[in-house]
């Protein structure tokens, strides 16, 4: 199977990869196409190897080509290269015969990398004729949705039951599936604050714990570290005001459906939401 370099552009960093630069494909942010862009259908139906470079954290971008269902095996660069150092290992892992076995390897391409093992993969790149026959993908608008981590999603549905504007459904596998992408308001990242497995990012958002770029033990690191109020917790230690923020959204929240005997209506959903949005982001 051939391989297809992509070189897909980013409002986080206007540099595209210099290197063998004849060999990259260039697209637009791959965040910022709909579902029914002709690029993006070719990549779901062809069987090509894809090697794709944007300045994403390299989960965030994996979680969102697959919210953009394209099938394959993702890997890092970094542990793609770790796997094929030698040619007959690359040429073995090089043997997809479809769409699911095939390589998709992606690459933060803020980060460095050695690129010269690549040199190997590139015998069998798609040529500038093949290249130039790829549909054109058109990015008309800059959007805000959210992408979901489903290797970090636990299936809570705090996202769907938050949301007001239709943006999730549950899937059929039991977690949040978004649906109405662009029903998401411009702005808002309230459901990522809601979630309690940091599973769901908008990656143009200024604070880098929903932007993805920090996650997990860093994140947890930096809550530390960053500034606090003068607040406590329970247990005396100091609190990040935004954590202390969203740990009292979600326990007035709970204790909110606790109490509630009847159901809300629209109007009463929209002015809780709102009140919770609004103590969020204060």
């Amino acid at each position: 199977m051939q391989w297809l370099w992509l070189a897909a552009a980013s409002r986080r960093d206007s540099t595209t990869p210099d290197w063998n630069a004849s060999a990259w494909h260039r697209v637009p942010d791959l965040y910022d196409l709909v579902s029914l862009d002709p690029f993006l259908r070719h990549l779901r139906t062809t069987p090509v190897n894809l090697l794709i470079a944007a300045a994403y954290p390299e989960h965030l971008l994996i979680s969102l080509l697959r919210q953009s269902h394209i099938p394959g095996e993702y890997q890092t660069a970094a542990n793609f290269l770790k796997m094929t150092d030698s040619l007959g290992t690359l040429e073995e892992n090089s043997d997809a015969e479809d769409l699911i076995s095939r390589r998709i390897v992606v690459w933060d391409s803020r980060t460095p990398l050695d690129m010269e093992p690549f040199t190997r993969l590139c015998q069998d790149c798609l040529s500038a004729a093949a290249m130039a026959e790829l549909p054109s993908a058109r990015a008309p608008k800059q959007r805000w949705y959210p992408i979901v981590d489903k290797t970090r999603c636990a299936g809570c549905m705090e996202c769907v039951n938050f949301c007001l504007f239709g943006v999730y459904e549950t899937g059929t596998d039991g977690t949040p599936k978004v649906i109405q992408p662009d029903a998401c308001r411009p702005g808002c990242p309230a459901c990522a604050r809601v979630c309690p497995n940091q599973a769901i990012f908008f990656p143009y958002y200024d604070d880098p714990m929903i932007s993805g770029d920090m996650i997990g033990e860093a994140a947890e690191s930096a809550e530390t570290t960053q500034p606090t109020d003068g607040a406590v917790d329970a247990d005396g230690q100091p609190t990040n005001p935004r954590l202390a923020a969203i740990r009292k959204a979600r326990a007035e929240r709970k204790e909110f459906k606790k109490k509630k005997a009847e159901p809300e209506t629209q109007e009463e959903s929209v002015e809780r939401w709102m009140r919770e949005l609004d103590e969020l982001e204060s």
